[in-house]
């Protein structure tokens, strides 16, 4: 989606999830018609598919604006591809399927409603993603309770 026009850069949002505030930063809105089109930029070759957990980041950009938003997509800066999902069928296309954004990250509810319902119990443990190929990466691998916890064992 190239047409539009920039509506904010690194746009800090808030939402509330059982409780907790959730804060997060938009990387890219664009403004096309009357409707916001959230972006967020990945390094890796390809960006995450819905259904993953990272796509949970969409799904609570969504959150905070309200799903006020006519699409929501994932775009890799090294392989130039989007993912997400579009309102508007004239901006679905490979990788972006033709549904709402609320309909199409939907399913993630649930993930978000376990998730806080384990940091207010305090059930809380670290789960990388990607095992330990993410550690190497972490900005908080030093003080990292996943790291802790398998020497420990």
């Amino acid at each position: 989606v190239n047409d539009g026009r920039v509506a904010g850069l690194e746009r800090n949002v808030e939402v509330e999830v059982g409780g907790l505030a959730v804060k997060g930063r938009i990387d890219r809105l664009d403004r096309i018609g009357d409707a916001l089109w959230v972006r967020d930029y990945k390094m890796s070759r390809s960006p995450p598919q819905l259904g993953q957990p990272e796509a949970l980041q969409l799904y609570m950009y969504g959150a905070a604006l309200d799903w006020q938003i006519g699409g929501a997509t994932f775009y890799s800066l090294y392989s130039g591809e989007s993912v997400g999902a579009s309102a508007e069928p004239r901006f679905a296309g490979k990788g972006v399927k033709s549904l709402a954004p609320a309909q199409a990250l939907a399913p993630l509810k649930a993930t978000v409603d376990a998730a806080v319902a384990g940091i207010v119990s305090g059930d809380f443990a670290p789960r990388p993603l990607l095992g330990e190929d993410t550690c190497a990466n972490c900005h908080v691998r030093l003080v990292c309770r996943y790291r802790a916890e398998a020497r420990d064992e």
